[in-house]
């Protein structure tokens, strides 16, 4: 955040300087104690870790347009004014759980989930689980987890990862995208199905469950 600040006060400062000003003389109103200042000002507790959507972050935007007006640049919206609006989605997941039992008695209670294609709500319920491998359809490796199966309206099942036991097929060990768990969710939507379930070990995952957590 900090590197994108000083790129931004950088090219603002040039783009305020008058024509008859050169390079150099333009350059040597960007000194390194306003560089800090602005970012003194905006790492500060009073900001608040600027974060989207938070008050951290309009009282960031207000710093920054108050900056441009001091330094004289003009406003680069149609409606003369300095911040474009857009709209951006947010997702809260409430009242969400889930318990998978094992064969020893025990239950599995750690996961991480959301919905797809910004669901501004979504709903599941008596949705039947389908188990399909890997979730993987390859042509070129003469593989197909779905062998003609209809999966729509299903949650999918799917473990992560490729196949790694045979060094001619999917590389090996070098992990293709059929592994990544982006391809899965693409392809399990593609086939019409409701959801998707990846499961994850850290030893087909390449990572320990904190990573998905903290994701």
């Amino acid at each position: 955040m900090k590197l994108n600040f000083q790129a931004l006060t950088i090219c603002v400062a040039l783009l305020a300087c008058s024509p008859s000003e050169t390079s150099y003389e333009a350059a040597q109103l960007i000194t390194e104690q306003g560089l800090m200042d602005h970012i003194s000002v905006l790492s500060s507790d009073n900001f608040s870790g600027r974060g989207t959507g938070t008050e951290g972050e309009w009282k960031t935007v207000e710093y920054l347009v108050q900056q441009l007006k001091e330094i004289g640049a003009e406003p680069g919206v149609e409606d003369g004014n300095y911040i474009q609006s857009f709209p951006l989605v947010g997702q809260k997941t409430m009242n969400n759980s889930l318990k998978i039992g094992t064969r020893n008695g025990e239950y599995l209670t750690d996961f991480v989930s959301w919905p797809a294609d910004e669901a501004t709500n979504l709903s599941l319920k008596k949705a039947e689980l389908m188990y399909v491998g890997y979730g993987i359809e390859a042509p070129e490796e003469n593989w197909d987890d779905f062998k003609g199966v209809d999966v729509s309206g299903k949650i999918l099942i799917i473990k992560n990862n490729d196949p790694e036991y045979d060094e001619q097929i999917f590389g090996g060990n070098a992990r293709l995208y059929y592994g990544r768990y982006t391809y899965k969710f693409e392809k399990a939507k593609e086939m019409g199905a409701l959801g998707a379930i990846i499961i994850h070990t850290t030893e087909t995952a390449g990572y320990g469950w904190n990573v998905v957590a903290n994701s």
